[in-house]
């Protein structure tokens, strides 16, 4: 799909050193040392590193099919960004917004997803970055997702719908297409799926762009430079590639330098590729923005080149002769460097592979020992379909020949049975060789153990006042995820009766009566139901006879939140059913980010709300989800004008000892105070938990706090103030463990009340 990339940039500095990855790239100058600087989301500026996105009206949408329609779209749109969200080697959170206030400017970044795309285009993804840089990255001020709002041609569910649009939410995060067959590869070449929509190579790029800080000293780096004719060759994708594992990937600078980071620690064979030609409405090589420099003059990719592996005694076409490089986290790996031979166009390229597990074709592709159709059908631009050889990166030579139940353009690629009883469950890499050229195809297909997942049948039931649901199906695990349109379902209960067959007992997620939810099974291997249920899946529609009464209002406490501050927020519906797990809440804005949310009852919930400095005082359109229901509530909750005397707490607490985020009653812990009217001391400074429980403050370290919980202090929630003085912080809330058991004879911790002087 297209991406939509706004750039003005001025004059530009650079320090440091990063992989060009597949970002937007910019260089300082036109002349080396190159160093990239991408474009990226500051999260110095985002509430809670939290990037917020938000929906347009969606009252114009037209779906194809009963039951679908804007609240199942959602939820896929929710489990889409959840995708990015679960990195958990990114310091970057998405989080549901909710439906735009209307009129509310903010100079918060966000993402925004409109329904205005033309006939012909699914969608669209990209951002808009600043007009300066802080010297190490240029910052994106705002992306938009814009998607097509005729759905009559498509349905909400569908794999390919899905995984467009995490590949349009990859560009507005500020990734760039790849070509190791991940998700941000192209729809073409892409193999990921709904149930592992991400490659490694996502997860890498997306890392580099927000790493956790210690992500890049647990991991490895692989360098050099690439040349043709004795010159640096630009835009160049060098690829590190694991036998039977991860395909990481990065483009070359302009003067052929290259670096690929974040390699999780094994052997990989590294081989070099001219990125494929301008398809389709592409404006340039592979869809790729080219790189800029401080004018916004693009560098221009380097002619087509033959295709190598790497070893030290020069480039070969063969993986059989390619030299493993084993890495290690923290010792990088250099003057790994390519000679190219320059050739007259592009040979094979842009290739995709099917597989057959019934009589018709899926995509991803997963081969298992059982499969009724033990081969895979390839496709691409340039391949020899009569002298195309193919084989398996550290595995066997596969059988080719043409496809004869499609046209010449396709080849069949068949798999020795005991081959595939060899037990495995990860990708296989395919290199295509023919006319001293080769073309590999990371993750060309899945070697499974299982086959895909199938659910027989769905009977509903109830136990008490909740809504359950008995899912019976065939290579189902314990594991396996079971969702309602993008909503996972709650197990309650799994069973394995005879003949294979399985039975889950799930709770439904809330929707409202008449909606018809398409399920969907998913398990760990990768492997999705609609892989051979997608022409007709099972359902579950919504009886009027168990629904509750629609929500009808909304209740905030306090209704006016202060800029600049966080606290805890108590919300109150009325005809609500709260689930733990399958509720969000949007106030509209991105100043205004939700830290952490708790289910009280089916009717109340309280979360911790963090309000930036700079938002203005407005009423606030709220968005509450509950499962598949959405409502919103006009004016419920409001920004006042900022405080004289701001008080309030961070709720990021730490365990003092163990330096854990969990804490229990008894344990030493620290917290953050955001701001207080006056200087703190152990003499002034006082904890109040639950309205009750009084604890004085043991040390106070500039803006920090730290006192013990006293054991009196029940796990579950806890509201937590500070007093100082006469003054008394705005609540937030706190989640307190369960005690660990204590070894016989250890001593209690001493408190650290008792170090006052």
């Amino acid at each position: 799909m297209k991406r939509v990339f706004a750039l003005a940039v001025v004059a530009l500095t650079l320090s440091g050193t990063a992989s060009a990855y597949y970002h937007f790239v910019h260089f300082a100058s036109r002349t080396a040392p190159f160093r990239p600087m991408p474009a990226k989301f500051d999260l110095n500026v985002l509430p809670n590193k939290t990037l917020s996105w938000f929906v347009n009206d969606m009252s114009g949408l037209v779906f194809n099919t009963q039951g679908d329609g804007p609240a199942a779209l959602l939820s896929q749109l929710k489990s889409v960004t959840g995708v990015w969200n679960d990195v958990d080697s990114s310091d970057l959170r998405l989080a549901y917004g909710g439906v735009a206030t209307p009129g509310l400017t903010s100079t918060t970044p966000s993402v925004e997803v409109l329904f205005d795309l033309p006939p012909g285009v699914i969608a669209q993804g990209g951002p808009t970055v600043s007009l300066a840089s802080n010297g190490q990255f240029v910052p994106i001020v705002k992306s938009v997702v814009r998607i097509n709002p005729d759905f009559s041609n498509w349905s909400t569910w569908s794999e390919r719908l899905y995984t467009t649009l995490v590949h349009e939410f990859g560009h507005a995060l500020g990734l760039q297409h790849t070509f190791t067959s991940s998700v941000m590869s192209t729809e073409w070449t892409r193999s990921t799926g709904k149930s592992k929509p991400l490659g490694a190579d996502d997860i890498a790029g997306l890392s580099l762009l927000y790493p956790k800080p210690t992500f890049q000293f647990s991991t490895g780096s692989v360098s050099g430079r690439v040349t043709m004719n004795g010159t640096g060759v630009n835009m160049a994708s060098v690829v590190a590639i694991a036998p039977n594992g991860s395909a990481i990937s990065t483009l070359t600078n302009p003067d052929g330098t290259w670096q690929i980071d974040g390699l999780p620690q094994r052997s990989y064979y590294v081989y070099v590729h001219p990125i494929p030609p301008a398809m389709e409405d592409q404006a340039s090589p592979g869809g790729i923005n080219l790189p800029t420099d401080a004018t916004g003059r693009t560098f221009v990719g380097s002619s087509p080149f033959e295709t190598i592996f790497y070893t030290p005694f020069g480039g070969v076409n063969n993986a059989l002769q390619a030299s493993l490089i084993p890495t290690a986290a923290g010792l990088p790996v250099q003057n790994i460097n390519f000679t190219v031979r320059q050739r007259n166009g592009y040979a094979m390229h842009t290739m995709r592979v099917f597989a057959f597990p019934g009589n018709f074709a899926a995509r991803p592709p997963f081969i298992s020992p059982g499969l009724v159709n033990p081969f895979v059908v390839a496709d691409g631009f340039n391949l020899p379909v009569n002298t195309v050889r193919s084989s398996t990166i550290g595995g066997p030579e596969l059988r080719v020949r043409p496809y004869e139940l499609a046209p010449t353009a396709y080849v069949r690629m068949d798999f020795d049975p005991g081959t595939l009883a060899i037990p495995s469950n990860g990708p296989r890499h395919v290199v295509f060789s023919a006319t001293n050229d080769i073309y590999v195809l990371p993750s060309a297909f899945y070697h499974v153990e299982r086959q895909p997942p199938v659910i027989v049948s769905v009977v509903p039931g109830t136990e008490g006042a909740v809504r359950i649901a008995s899912i019976t199906g065939l290579n189902l695990q314990a594991d396996t995820r079971i969702l309602f349109d993008g909503v996972p379902a709650q197990v309650r209960n799994y069973e394995e009766l005879p003949g294979g067959v399985t039975r889950f007992t799930v709770g439904i997620p809330n929707a409202v009566p008449g909606h018809r939810a398409v399920l969907a099974a998913f398990t760990s291997d990768g492997q999705s139901s609609l892989s051979v249920q997608g022409d007709n899946p099972p359902s579950y529609t919504y009886p009027a006879d168990t629904q509750p009464a629609a929500p009808t209002a909304l209740l905030a406490s306090p209704v006016l939140l202060s800029p600049g501050t966080e606290a805890m927020l108590q919300i109150d519906g009325l005809n609500t059913q709260f689930t733990d797990g399958q509720v969000a809440i949007g106030f509209g804005t991105p100043d205004v980010v939700v830290r952490r949310l708790w289910v009280l009852s089916p009717t109340r919930l309280v979360a911790n709300v963090v309000v930036a400095p700079t938002v203005p005082p407005a009423g606030l359109l709220v968005t509450l989800t509950s499962g598949l229901q959405v409502n919103t509530y006009p004016l419920t909750a409001g920004i006042q004008p900022a405080p004289a005397r701001p008080f309030w707490l961070s709720s990021v607490v730490q365990n003092l000892l163990t330096g854990a985020s969990s804490v229990s009653p008894g344990n030493i812990i620290t917290m953050q105070v955001g701001a207080t009217p006056v200087p703190l001391t152990t003499a002034n400074a006082v904890v109040v938990i639950n309205d009750s429980i009084r604890v004085p403050v043991g040390l106070v370290n500039g803006s920090q706090v730290s006192f013990t919980v006293p054991l009196a202090v029940p796990a579950g929630l806890a509201v937590i103030r500070l007093e100082a003085g006469t003054d008394r912080s705005l609540p937030i809330a706190v989640q307190f463990d369960v005690p660990a058991a204590r070894p016989a004879g250890e001593a209690e911790p001493e408190p650290v009340a008792t170090s006052r002087r």
